[in-house]
């Protein structure tokens, strides 16, 4: 009776152990074991999350806190807040990341779902970015007295209905250099 009970109880924690494992599924139980790594790089980790751009991408995470020093700073940055679920961002990193590299510039990220967006932390981001919330894509150019930002609109077409890696096309891609080029310019 004793082993029965024992079985029982080793039986149902397997199967909640295993629709765990379901819910969170295998590609984010894969990125959370390699960002637990000691030795990844930020590029590493940022090609795990995003398949498109390149080994040796411009991109290095922020966090929430750091975000808020670099907008209070007088420092020139490229910020990305984006999300890996996100269609959009996954297309729209290597571009970014051509346009950063030709200017050898560093492209800060923010994961935004990694951002408490209760917190105050995020509340006083966007008093100072002046939205009342962020959407992904977004890119934040900080200069040293200016703050601009390129939203989703003005990233690309967003009534475009098919899949984002068919939409830059290009003539496209061209047309989003010339945006980078015209906002982000001045950094250089």
């Amino acid at each position: 009776m004793k082993n029965k009970k024992t079985r029982i109880v080793i039986d149902s924690l397997l199967i909640i152990l295993g629709i765990v494992f379901l819910i969170f599924g295998i590609k984010d139980f894969k990125s959370f074991i390699s960002s637990q790594k000691v030795n990844v790089s930020d590029r590493e980790r940022f090609k795990n999350d995003y398949h498109y751009v390149a080994k040796d991408n411009s991109y290095e995470y922020i966090d929430i806190k750091e975000l808020k020093t670099i907008l209070d700073s007088k420092d020139e940055k490229i910020i990305l807040v984006g999300s890996p679920l996100d269609s959009w961002t996954q297309v729209l990193v290597s571009h970014l990341d051509e346009y950063a590299k030709s200017i050898k510039k560093s492209i800060y990220y923010l994961d935004l779902d990694k951002v408490d967006k209760t917190s105050d932390e995020y509340r006083k981001i966007l008093k100072k970015i002046k939205l009342d919330d962020i959407e992904t894509p977004t890119v934040i150019i900080k200069s040293k007295s200016n703050i601009e930002l390129l939203k989703k609109e003005e990233l690309y077409d967003s009534s475009y209905t098919d899949a984002p890696i068919d939409y830059w096309t290009e003539k496209r891609v061209e047309e989003l250099k010339k945006l980078f080029e015209d906002k982000i310019g001045e950094l250089k």
